[in-house]
């Protein structure tokens, strides 16, 4: 992380990171649901082999197939607060967080491309604020609004196309705050 203060007042930090998580697909539970998916097509005179032909493929496909995700993500925030003057306890700032977009990986079944591999978009949310600081007697009263993701951003992060995961909408969000 890196923190910047050009004078009293203003505040500026910024970090990035990078992390690499390795996925590993197995199905050690499925094996018999499968074979009492093969006893219950073959007690109703069905084709046993044929009826999990599909499934078993694709278990197949899965096992010990691991895939890694490279993520990096960047942030910034900057606020400045007014110490003095007609804009005395005012806070006005901003904070933004950059994503950059992943590999998703496609989905194969029985040699069948059903789903193809993409990449996800890259993002950046952006979220100001403002706060009115004021002490009144013993107590210090603070009231901030937040708007977060304030161009309403959508972005898919999710890991797979069955773990979809959408950015928060546009949020507004206010906090009355007494200290004592």
């Amino acid at each position: 992380m890196v923190a910047v203060q050009e004078s009293p007042h203003p505040n500026d930090f910024a970090n990035y990171s990078i992390n690499e998580t390795d996925y590993t697909r197995f199905f050690p539970l499925l094996g018999r649901f499968l074979a009492e998916a093969h006893a219950t097509a073959k007690s109703r005179g069905l084709d046993p082999d044929g009826a999990i032909a599909l499934t078993r493929q694709y278990l197949e496909d899965q096992d010990g197939a691991t895939a890694a995700t490279r993520r990096a993500t960047a942030s910034l925030t900057t606020r400045y607060s007014f110490a003095e003057g007609g804009l005395k306890g005012f806070t006005a700032g901003v904070s933004a967080r950059y994503a950059r977009g992943k590999p998703r990986a496609g989905v194969t079944i029985a040699g069948v491309k059903v789903l193809p591999a993409i990449n996800t978009d890259d993002y950046l949310l952006t979220n100001p604020f403002v706060a009115y600081r004021r002490k009144v007697g013993r107590l210090n009263w603070t009231l901030q609004l937040n708007v977060n993701n304030v161009f309403n951003v959508k972005s898919d992060q999710g890991n797979g196309y069955t773990w979809v995961r959408y950015t928060k909408p546009r949020q507004y969000v206010t906090t009355a705050t007494v200290a004592f």
